[in-house]
């Protein structure tokens, strides 16, 4: 069936006409509505109860859903982090090479070519008593960024026994041995789905 003997066949339908008693039954309903003028509101105690109880169910459904979700972790930050990166992995497949943190601007690097990093998501944060550098990368990454005003050049490490090591142009640090590095506090954590 086309449009055209669709249309035909409707145009050959009939409205029924109305049954005898139907105009009566639809002005008695008229005036009773009119007779017996607005329904009365709620009293305020009802209204104030039920709104109470609308909010009182939709912080519940909020707080259950978060907790499912896992949003009140002890450290939620690696996690949130290792989204990010698998973000931006689909924005710049086979390119990215780290995000980076810096007081409060993000950057991200990208390679000019495509190339697979398949390594171990790090976390990695440098922190001193004015700025704080977060950078999100993968084990094997080489990166340049600026601490202190000055460009240093940082590569990440996941070993074997699960240590991470962070080299740089004068310093070698580990996971197991915090120490300073120029002057900044260093902090750094493998990526897992887990955190």
């Amino acid at each position: 069936m086309n449009d055209d003997e669709l249309k035909q066949r409707l145009n050959q339908l009939r409205v029924p006409p109305p049954a005898d008693g139907a105009r009566e039954l639809a002005w008695h309903r008229t005036g009773l509505a009119f007779r017996n003028g607005p329904r009365e509101p709620a009293p305020a105690e009802a209204r104030w109860g039920l709104r109470t109880f609308a909010v009182a169910m939709a912080v519940c459904v909020v707080t259950a859903a978060a907790f499912m979700l896992g949003r009140w972790s002890n450290d939620p930050a690696p996690s949130a982090e290792l989204r990010l990166l698998t973000e931006m992995q689909r924005l710049f497949p086979n390119q990215l090479q780290a995000v980076i943190f810096l007081d409060g601007r993000t950057e991200i690097l990208t390679s000019e070519e495509a190339t697979t990093f398949s390594g171990q998501p790090v976390l990695v944060a440098l922190r001193d008593r004015e700025h704080e550098v977060r950078i999100v990368s993968f084990s094997g990454q080489r990166i340049t960024t600026k601490l202190d005003g000055r460009n240093v050049v940082l590569e990440f490490l996941v070993t074997p026994e699960g240590a991470l090591i962070v080299a740089g142009d004068s310093f070698l640090w580990r996971s197991d041995r915090p120490e300073i590095v120029h002057g900044f506090q260093l902090e750094a954590h493998q990526l897992t789905a887990g955190l």
